[in-house]
């Protein structure tokens, strides 16, 4: 049923980019800390140090879905991650997201991050009516020019690549989530 708790891995990064929007400027370039990504975890390579643009860091996190990128982001918006948790679980409980919760920016697989169908589509709605959120999830591609040197980023949603009407939004998976695909599209004027 749409209202049903599940893991929801990269997804959960709809909420870090929402509160990178609400509370950053996209020119603003954020210093990205220290990260230590597990093995086989999804990055962009971004290195302590260098500074990349709100812009950038969100078309990372959204279209390889790059934890680097993702935990850079809530380190400056909240001081930690922990902090940023945080404000994640205040901002859906604002946002009326009863069936989810939050333990990460990233979407790492823990009992306590979570969401369903019914909240991703409803904080879906909330960030694309955002045209600067539309347009970088819409991207196949994208270069990230901020930074110590270009990036070329390609979306992780191959639906979106398969079908001119689709035009977001996210995708995700981990060994407890499976593949979890957030989409929209605009078909005859819907």
């Amino acid at each position: 049923k749409p209202s049903s708790q599940r893991s929801i891995a990269s997804t959960t990064k709809l909420m870090t980019a929402y509160l990178a929007m609400r509370d950053l400027s996209m020119k603003e370039k954020l210093k990205v800390p220290a990260y230590s990504p597990a093995p086989a975890e999804s990055v962009a390579g971004l290195t302590k140090g260098e500074k990349l643009t709100v812009h950038d860091l969100i078309t990372a996190m959204m279209l390889p879905s790059a934890n680097d990128a993702a935990f850079t982001v809530a380190v400056e918006v909240a001081g930690s991650e922990g902090a940023f948790v945080g404000e994640m679980n205040h901002a859906a409980k604002d946002l009326g997201l009863d069936d989810t919760s939050y333990s990460n920016p990233i979407g790492l697989d823990d009992v306590g991050n979570y969401s369903s169908a019914e909240d991703l589509a409803s904080l879906s709605s909330v960030l694309l009516e955002d045209k600067r959120f539309r347009h970088i999830v819409s991207e196949p591609e994208a270069t990230l020019k901020s930074g110590s040197m270009p990036r070329r980023v390609v979306t992780r949603n191959t639906l979106l690549l398969s079908d001119p009407t689709v035009d977001g939004v996210k995708t995700g998976h981990t060994i407890d989530a499976g593949y979890v695909l957030v989409a929209s599209a605009k078909r005859k004027g819907v």
